[in-house]
């Protein structure tokens, strides 16, 4: 256990040297953040530069606009400095850091505003209604765009090796191999049996993450380790720069709920119950019904023409009726433009009996069939950028349905769900989600559940602002509409 001491104290000098340069590397990635702060910050205060000669009354001792613009950027910057906006690992996430700034920005300016008020009265005040709402954007605006930038230079992922007692068979690592796995790429295993066979356990596993070329050890629940070798390991790891993580026996749970406690006890994450009430709720509804109805106002020109199309094509409804579950198992009737042929139904039961496969089959609940027979050349069109949803809009101003959520289902698709997936339920379908933006029919049976139980369970105006924005890329992109 001498060389894991070692490691505990510091490592060797080639470490030394390894961790130093590594360091020196996460310096220089977080420049590009620090020169978009400098760029934000002075933009803001230039905008309003005017504004400081009008505001320097003559019992305000002389100093220059300059003088003044010039002390609030440095406070600015320092600021976000202390508060940790600048730290490798917060410059390496997109949204994390977000609400560290606009809080650090607010107390920066509330300070500077109660100064004034009291001592000075030489700011002026678009100094706090106007450059601190721009300033914090434009901060926002180009972090957002130096975190693409790197993250296309870099490669999105994070690299792990991966240290179970039962190595690549381990449960708990099942969903980092699915559709799913999130940033997350698993370069190599270790097997805890065989790492504890070893001389120096920690220094095997050392060695074997060494051997990878990855980023960091991730934990497995079923580890096998003590407390006190999971301690030394991280030691060991620390000295040599690379990362530890602990995967978590839970999946399927927003960051926002969870909280963490930690300190010189012992280290706890709390799990915040899902929300199904409150004002979140009641503005989606406010703004289903004003952007339903806007919607349906702009679009009626559309409406009439693909009505049209349609009624011409083949003399057939242009409206396709289907009756659909909604929020708390309530059956309602759903809209969209008819893109299948009028004898659509006698024609599945034909290419189901063709197929050997039992009437009420659907390829395992659902039924999407690439190259559909039943589909006419203007459904074709009206599927392959989502027209033919466009009256859904209806569902949603009525409250049928939500412009963001789950899947409609079918009923004989729900008579089939497992107890669990009703869970879905607890909120409005709707007419687009993380379904329809992340593959729509491309993606499996167990694939298109979970994102809907991750919608209901996590669903926020975050998640539906990101949504709303994937939601355009996927009509454009026409991947998995069929």
């Amino acid at each position: 256990m001498e060389s894991s001491q070692m490691y505990a104290q510091g490592g060797t000098q080639t470490e030394a040297s390894l961790t130093s340069a590594r360091r020196a590397i996460q310096r220089c990635s977080t420049l590009p953040v620090f020169t978009g702060d400098t760029l934000a910050i002075s933009i803001a205060l230039l905008a309003i530069f005017p504004s400081f000669f009008n505001e320097l009354t003559a019992g305000t001792p002389r100093i220059t606009p300059w003088a003044h613009m010039s002390f609030i950027f440095v406070a600015w910057l320092f600021a976000l400095a202390i508060t940790g906006s600048y730290a490798p690992r917060t410059s390496r996430t997109a949204f994390e850091p977000f609400k560290r700034v606009a809080r650090t920005s607010l107390i920066t300016l509330g300070a500077f505003a109660i100064v004034d008020v009291v001592f000075l009265n030489a700011l002026p005040p678009a100094l706090f209604y106007f450059t601190l709402p721009l300033g914090i954007l434009l901060i926002f605006a180009f972090r957002l765009v130096t975190h693409r930038i790197s993250n296309k230079r870099a490669g999105n992922k994070e690299t792990y090796v991966v240290l179970g007692e039962d190595g690549k068979d381990d449960p708990a690592l099942a969903l980092l191999t699915g559709s799913f796995h999130g940033d997350v790429d698993i370069s190599g295993h270790i097997y805890t049996p065989a790492a504890l066979a070893a001389p120096s356990p920690i220094d095997y596993v050392l060695q074997e993450v060494r051997n990878s070329d990855a980023g960091g050890l991730l934990l497995s629940p079923n580890s096998g380790l003590s407390l006190t070798q999971i301690q030394s390991l991280r030691w060991a790891l620390e000295a040599a720069n690379k990362k530890m993580s602990f995967l978590l026996p839970v999946h399927g749970v927003a960051a926002q709920r969870m909280q963490i406690q930690a300190g010189i006890g012992p280290t706890i994450v709390d799990l915040a119950p899902a929300q199904y009430s409150g004002w979140y709720f009641q503005t989606k509804r406010l703004l289903d019904v004003v952007l339903a109805g806007f919607g349906i106002f702009l679009l009626t020109p559309l409406l009439l023409v693909i009505s049209l199309i349609v009624k011409l094509g083949d003399g057939g409804p242009v409206f396709f009726t289907q009756v659909r579950v909604g929020m708390n198992g309530k059956k309602f009737t759903m809209y969209k433009f008819r893109t299948m042929r009028i004898d659509a139904e006698e024609a599945l039961k034909d290419m189901l009996a063709r197929m050997e496969m039992p009437q009420d089959s659907g390829n395992k609940v659902l039924f999407k069939l690439k190259d559909d027979p039943r589909i006419t050349k203007v459904g074709g069109f009206l599927r392959q950028y989502s027209l033919d949803e466009l009256p859904q809009l209806f569902n949603a101003f009525r409250g049928d349905m939500t412009l963001i959520g789950p899947r409609p289902p079918l009923p004989k698709e729900v008579a089939g769900y497992e107890k669990h997936v009703l869970r879905k339920f607890m909120v409005k379908p709707g007419l687009t989600g993380l379904w329809q933006t992340m593959g729509r029919s491309n993606l499996s049976w167990e694939d298109s559940v979970y994102l809907d139980l991750y919608y209901a369970e996590n669903c926020s105006p975050r998640l539906d602002l990101k949504i709303l924005l994937r939601t355009f890329k996927a009509v454009l992109s026409k991947d998995g509409a069929f």
